[in-house]
């Protein structure tokens, strides 16, 4: 779950109180903005960092470093927090308030009552790249380098093709909500990422067994961006959506695409979530050492070279990385788009002209307007991919962009302002006479009324209501009509006596359920089964944001989010059971009072003070353990990573229960 998503469940009152935050006061600022456009920067990400207490920096670069953007129970976070960096289990739990506070760390809540804390996953990549060591410098020598990567278009290119070749085939959708096969190949061959590229990803196994993972990754590319709709009774184009990314500007469109790739793929993967996160804050354009960032990614806590490998290999499959190789022979990686928003300039008009060659062929530059690149799609065959993309539109070609509502002089127009000038006249005369013959001869989508003897059929032809919409005779007994007057005809013939079916041949339809005393009789399969139809049925929940293809490993969607901790919502449980006496000051007890104090600090999770020998040292007790008769506390000292120590009760003389900073003591 990214930003955007968090705040769109957020009750107003969460968000009126999160705004109100020190923090969050200066992020809004800092970003001119609301409180969304403030999460994510790296500016404010650094503004933010400067207001959080030291332990509370501590805990979030561990929740950062051993969790990244997977939900965790706050259980799970304590015990191995508390074993690494020497703190209670309360102080833990503070900090993660804190965090919730401050709009950094936020909670969701399974329906069974168990509570996760996750990361959003863009707020993690922002965190990760701030916590981490120094980036490598850019290599110093960048000419000479031999580029060694095969071209591809960036991804938001291939998946403008897929999308257009399905749109050319009006999306057909079988009775099982699956796309037909003969679209499906049409679409993929404009997919030039493979099914290996991705086999290192958990996310792409979660694709077997409905379409082939390349063509699964970019459908989810899209219905996770708005553009393509599909489920089990169709599909549709989200019209606004597709507009508006056709218009984005290039870099924009390709970062958001970014966003979706790191979300999907490395996010909720361990092994790529802190490398994937890293390598966004590399400069655009600029070559780097692979060797030097593999140092880098490895010391802070990412994966090894075989990881680097894998996610560097996806960037580059998906048109967005290039590798190569220095004069001396050392191998160097740079992006080829800005892989960060923030670091996007200023918009420019795109400047490719489309350039009419001879024998119908485009040529067009890959810095062509999308908006005119996905009508040429549509008026046009694509011949050859490059960085100057090779179409080539002929009589039939036309026709296809006419049966889809567009004139020869909308064409020209097209071809006009794409290519900056007037058409040569030969390709203007041809555009208009191929738009002039298109759809002179059509076919019509019709369906067969048939009569069970030709008495019937005179009878129906002689009613004068049911005549009227029958469109001829064919033979005896049948007639062609419309398939729009189905459901007059079955009125008027009802009228005239001629109750008709209620099916229309060649539909599968659900049958009456049978009971069970038939069913040996009865004709089977023509339902489907019910496990095959809940399995479709779960791809296409029923939520708020587009769920895709590709699944979590853990849908926080599907939780409650909690609401933000107010500041008074302090967690102390059973400090009302505490002696006054134990909080506030240092004295010695009796063995069985030092017990049941210390019990009572372990349910608490707080620290307590031991005089040892005249030095007072702060204490956090884990486990009470029996031993012949004797009793011992085992724990470590607060502050102390890894520290252990067991103390029979001889062993100190004075103590006092902690209270942490900011809990109400008694």
């Amino acid at each position: 779950m990214n930003m955007r998503q968090v705040f769109s469940r957020l009750p107003e009152e969460a968000k009126a109180r999160l705004g109100g935050q020190p923090l969050w006061r200066s992020w809004s600022g800092l970003a001119g903005g609301g409180l969304r456009d403030g999460a994510i920067g790296s500016d404010h990400v650094k503004e933010s960092r400067k207001g959080l207490a030291a332990p509370v920096q501590d805990i979030l670069a561990f929740i950062v470093r051993c969790f990244g953007p997977r939900p965790f129970p706050e259980e799970k976070l304590i015990q191995q927090y508390a074993a690494a960096a020497g703190r209670s289990a309360c102080e833990s739990r503070m900090a993660c308030d804190e965090l919730r506070r401050a709009g950094i760390l936020f909670t969701v809540r399974k329906s069974w009552g168990d509570c996760l804390h996750f990361l959003p996953v863009d707020a993690y990549s922002a965190w990760n790249r701030e916590l981490a060591p120094a980036a490598p410098r850019p290599h110093s020598e960048s000419a000479g380098i031999r580029v060694d990567s095969p071209y591809r278009p960036r991804l938001s290119l291939q998946l403008l093709g897929m999308m257009a070749e399905l749109a050319k085939q009006g999306i057909p959708v079988t009775a099982k909500g699956i796309i037909a096969k003969k679209a499906v190949a049409a679409a993929s061959s404009r997919l030039l990422f493979t099914e290996e590229e991705l086999a290192l990803f958990r996310s792409a196994d979660s694709a077997a067994g409905r379409y082939a993972v390349s063509f699964t990754a970019g459908l989810d590319a899209a219905i996770r961006a708005g553009l393509l709709k599909l489920g089990e009774s169709g599909a549709s184009w989200g019209e606004p959506e597709l507009a508006e990314w056709l218009a984005l500007p290039d870099g924009l469109r390709e970062c958001r695409l970014l966003d979706w790739a790191e979300e999907r793929f490395a996010a909720y993967d361990e092994r790529f979530a802190s490398s994937a996160s890293l390598l966004r804050g590399l400069c655009a354009g600029s070559w780097y050492s692979r060797h030097e960032l593999e140092k880098w990614v490895q010391a802070a806590g990412a994966g090894g070279g075989d990881v680097l490998t894998g996610w560097l290999g996806l960037m580059e499959a998906f048109g967005w990385l290039q590798t190569g190789r220095s004069a001396e022979g050392l191998e160097v990686i740079r992006w080829m788009m800005y892989p960060l928003a923030e670091g996007l300039p200023d918009p420019e008009p795109a400047a490719g002209s489309v350039l009419l060659l001879t024998g119908g062929e485009l040529a067009v530059p890959h810095d062509t307007d999308y908006r005119s690149r996905w009508e040429i799609e549509l008026m046009a065959d694509l011949e050859r991919e490059g960085p100057m993309t090779i179409y080539r539109y002929s009589q039939a070609t036309i026709s296809r962009a006419a049966d889809n509502g567009r004139t020869s002089g909308q064409l020209i127009g097209l071809l006009t302002r794409a290519s900056g000038g007037p058409l040569p006249e030969h390709a203007a005369q041809l555009l208009g006479e191929w738009g002039r013959a298109a759809g002179r001869v059509r076919f019509a989508d019709v369906t067969i009324m048939s009569c069970s003897d030709e008495p019937a059929a005179d009878r129906a032809e002689a009613d004068p209501a049911v005549a009227r919409l029958l469109i001829r005779r064919l033979g005896k007994r049948d007639f062609l009509i419309e398939r729009s007057s189905i459901a007059l005809l079955r009125k008027h013939l009802s009228a005239a006596g001629l109750e008709p079916s209620r099916r229309v041949e060649g539909e599968s339809l659900c049958l009456y359920p049978l009971s069970p005393s038939w069913a040996e009789d009865a004709m089977q399969g023509t339902c489907l089964p019910l496990e095959e139809t809940a399995a479709e049925t779960a791809v296409f929940p029923n939520h708020r944001e587009p769920a895709g293809l590709l699944q979590h490993p853990c849908p926080l969607y599907l939780y409650t989010l909690e609401t933000v901790p107010a500041d008074t919502e302090k967690r102390l449980p059973g400090i009302a059971d505490i002696p006054a006496a134990w909080l506030q000051a240092m004295r010695d007890y009796h063995p069985s009072t030092r017990k049941e104090m210390l019990k009572h600090a372990i349910e608490l999770g707080v620290p307590v003070k031991l005089d040892r020998e005249g030095k007072v040292v702060d204490f956090i007790p884990r486990r009470l353990e029996e031993e012949g008769g004797n009793w011992f506390v085992a724990g470590q000292l607060s502050g102390q990573a890894e520290s252990s120590l067991r103390l029979s009760p001889d062993m100190w003389r004075g103590m006092q229960l902690m209270i942490p900073p900011g809990l109400p003591a008694k």
